[in-house]
């Protein structure tokens, strides 16, 4: 029976998960993954919303038992995977005695050195710090985060530019490095896309440097978003806030007008950005004369220790000038980046995740378009890969109802719109806008017509922490478009504010159009449509999450039903049943018959 009896025999998956029911395409994912497992055979798959595919993929790999690598995009998740799946799977072969490991990004772990050389000298600036410490030495190995502010872990805390490595007085008890030695014997790592992915781009660029040893296998959960990530570990980046950073750090080594240059050179350029953008001569030419200053400091009054820390800010520096790809400077709350990012990744991709592993499984309920995953294929240059849509999983869609209103609606009229459904909703509702500037002017109106109704920002909370009740009305943007689970069944209503399109005018996605266009022909059909129809799933996938759940989707974007391209959005609710007036929805209360 192999892989299929830990789904159809009661002392399996019955005993050990409440309320299990048996379903055939669950059973059917699993076998299918525990194939292209055991023959090498790497595959691209779309599982919907509640098919079970974490436990479809793991149960092959404890079966298996090679050294495999499971990573998926957030913290969060891992958390789940490792503290709820992972034991589930365990206890159900106790005798297959596969070791599971965790390994996250440096700065998770605490960095003895930089604790000692930045906290413990000012011990009555930091005794919560110290109380922290001295009750867990030595256990230490993460930092709770949510202990400290930010410039506090900073100094707690090192990155890849930051690490000294083996010249590090602690490195034999550094947390990083034993985790990472742990992870080396494991069977099993678990990881996220960010630490995983930043491995390869290293990987690509240098054979020596790595975390992670070669692996057998390498599930991706939640692949949808590899395209958009990867492309940040192959370029090469300059964060100015650790810049800035290092040299408040250092400032005791500097006269107080070389500090004030600095200072006001990054002043300067920062006070100059409104959005990304390319970075221009004239940027260009205040950076230089930024890394020059730097040089002369560094040549005179570094030590050793900074003046190769400062190599490594210079490399990076010089590598973003004279590397193939699109140069930017981005601007963050209180700093930016400089960035130097490849057009294209389908040919680096490939190529690092050879050096990483001999298979790979990608899986997510996001990856096709009208059933083609072409698009998700040629971003990270897949060929000869093998494809799958699982059919059934998402059949519980058809628990839900949509609401398409056939007129469109503009400024104060929309404003109008939305205070008249959240009067009238019954139960919770989440907002999805496309920018924060309308998901704000929302928000305001909303608060000012006092709707009676819990409004939350996403900018405000942790959403992660919220219990959604019959009240609240969550209003957001991508970020509550994917891993995000609102605890309970209280979430009745998703509003699509806009179908979501990307801004084109976003310099770097323009730039990988053109050169997808160039490759693939039809930018609008092969990049620009397909990422919104990817984005309008996962917005979907926000309501009907298990076999229980109902609740209604509301598109406020009548191109969705005037468009040609509006056949795409709405193969993604085939088989739900679509109305037009808002009265026609099952619990909706009073009705509006002006918006339709």
């Amino acid at each position: 029976m192999g892989i299929r009896k830990y789904f159809l025999e009661s002392e399996y998956l019955q005993r050990f998960i409440p309320n299990f029911s048996y379903r055939d395409y669950q059973a059917d994912l699993a076998e299918y993954i525990m194939n292209a497992l055991a023959d090498y055979n790497t595959t691209v798959i779309e599982a919907p919303t509640g098919s079970g595919k974490t436990l479809a993929y793991l149960l092959p790999v404890f079966e298996l038992g090679r050294k495999t690598i499971v990573s998926t995009k957030t913290k969060q998740l891992m958390s789940q995977i490792l503290n709820k799946d992972i034991p589930t799977v365990s206890a159900l072969s106790p005798e297959k005695d596969n070791e599971v490991v965790s390994l996250k990004g440096r700065k998770n772990y605490f960095c003895y050195y930089r604790y000692f050389k930045f906290i413990s000298p000012d011990a009555d600036m930091y005794p919560d710090v110290i109380r922290w410490y001295e009750s867990n030495a030595p256990e230490i190995s993460e930092v709770p985060q949510h202990l400290f502010d930010f410039s506090t872990i900073e100094k707690m805390t090192a990155d890849s530019m930051q690490c000294i490595g083996g010249k590090c007085p602690y490195f034999e008890v550094c947390p990083f490095y034993l985790k990472k030695a742990e992870a080396a014997d494991a069977d099993i790592v678990v990881t996220n896309h960010f630490m995983l992915l930043s491995d390869m781009g290293m990987r690509y660029k240098n054979d020596m440097m790595y975390n992670f040893e070669f692996a057998d296998n390498i599930i991706f959960d939640e692949a949808h978003s590899l395209p958009d990530i990867f492309p940040q570990f192959i370029g090469d980046d300059v964060n100015f806030g650790s810049l800035m950073t290092f040299l408040k750090e250092n400032r005791v080594l500097m006269s107080e007008s070389t500090y004030s240059f600095f200072q006001n050179k990054f002043a300067g350029i920062k006070g100059e950005l409104e959005s990304k953008k390319v970075i221009n001569e004239k940027i260009q030419d205040e950076l230089e004369i930024f890394f020059n200053e730097l040089k002369s400091l560094a040549e005179s009054d570094f030590d050793d220790e900074n003046y190769e820390l400062y190599k490594k800010y210079r490399d990076k520096f010089k590598n973003i000038f004279n590397t193939e790809g699109l140069r930017l400077i981005e601007p963050h709350k209180n700093s930016f980046s400089l960035k130097n990012l490849p057009l294209s990744v389908s040919d680096s991709f490939g190529e690092s995740l050879g050096k990483i592993c001999v298979c790979s499984i990608f899986i997510s309920a996001t990856l096709s378009v009208n059933g083609s995953f072409d698009y998700f294929c040629n971003e990270l240059g897949l060929s000869d890969v093998a494809t799958k849509k699982v059919e059934g999983g998402g059949d519980f869609l058809k628990n839900g109802v949509c609401c398409i209103p056939e007129k469109e609606f503009y400024g104060e009229k929309k404003l109008e719109a939305y205070f008249s459904i959240i009067k009238k909703l019954e139960g919770g509702c989440l907002i999805i806008f496309n920018s924060l500037e309308m998901m704000n002017k929302v928000y305001n109106y909303l608060r000012m017509k006092k709707t009676g109704r819990q409004l939350i920002l996403q900018t405000e909370v942790d959403l992660s922490q919220i219990d959604i009740t019959a009240e609240t009305v969550v209003l957001g943007c991508s970020i509550v478009r994917e891993g995000i689970d609102f605890s309970g069944n209280n979430l009745k209503y998703v509003i699509l504010d806009k179908l979501p399109f990307e801004n084109i005018s976003d310099v770097y996605l323009n730039a990988r159009k053109e050169a997808f266009e160039k490759e693939y022909g039809n930018a609008f059909m092969n990049f620009y449509l397909p990422r919104a129809v990817i984005y309008f799933k996962q917005a979907v996938g926000r309501l009907i999450r298990h076999e229980d759940d109902n609740g209604a989707w509301i598109i406020l974007d009548n191109r969705v039903l005037t468009k040609a391209y509006g056949k795409y959005f709405m193969d993604v609710l085939k088989d739900v049943q679509v109305c037009h007036r808002l009265s026609d929805l099952p619990s909706f209360a009073g009705g509006n018959n002006e918006l339709h």
